[in-house]
């Protein structure tokens, strides 16, 4: 029983440890952790737009993603990609993708909430002679704190800042926070 025990013990300090390393403080040694699971559910509605710069023909696209993610003190916090958006005027296209976590301490306002999660969304737009290019020329991330039982919503956008031109990725979000255990 003592072996189980260490090694739980050290699955969790490794988990603390990860959770740093990715950005994520540690909770504090005064709070309780929190041994509940939630279900959070991230649907982001996107349009990316191809600014030629002739003032008439800015190609457009427009695609969804939806992701139940579950998410408490034993499940691993890293980015994951959402995927690739489609392709504009045959060379912008963005990668989206989130982490979530846990958020057992006190947020920015101060406030103490065990039954909070933290939500970041990372966007990264592309711009290039073709679909498949790898020249990043945006970036734009996002950070949300859910209670339990809420949602929040809204949009941003990701412009191009390398080019000069106004291709741009807009990002519409709901993220849903359920706890379920």
């Amino acid at each position: 029983m003592s072996t189980l025990r260490n090694r739980t013990l050290a699955l969790v300090a490794t988990g603390a440890a990860s959770a740093v390393l990715a950005g994520f403080s540690a909770t504090p040694a005064a709070a309780t952790i929190d041994s509940g699971r939630y279900k959070v559910t991230i649907s982001l509605n996107y349009v990316v737009t191809d600014d030629d710069g002739d003032g008439v023909s800015n190609p457009t696209v427009s695609g969804s993603y939806k992701r139940d993610v579950n998410v408490g003190p034993f499940y691993p916090v890293d980015w994951e990609p959402l995927g690739k958006t489609a392709c504009a005027g045959g060379e912008v296209w963005a990668q989206l993708q989130e982490r979530v976590a846990i958020y057992d301490s006190r947020n920015p306002d101060g406030a103490h909430r065990p039954n909070q999660v933290r939500v970041d969304l990372g966007t990264v737009l592309y711009e290039g002679a073709s679909c498949s290019t790898g020249d990043s020329d945006g970036y734009g991330y996002r950070t949300f704190y859910v209670d339990a039982g809420t949602d929040t919503y809204g949009t941003f956008n990701v412009y191009n800042t390398e080019e000069g031109s106004s291709d741009k990725i807009k990002v519409a979000y709901r993220i849903t926070n359920s706890k379920v255990g």
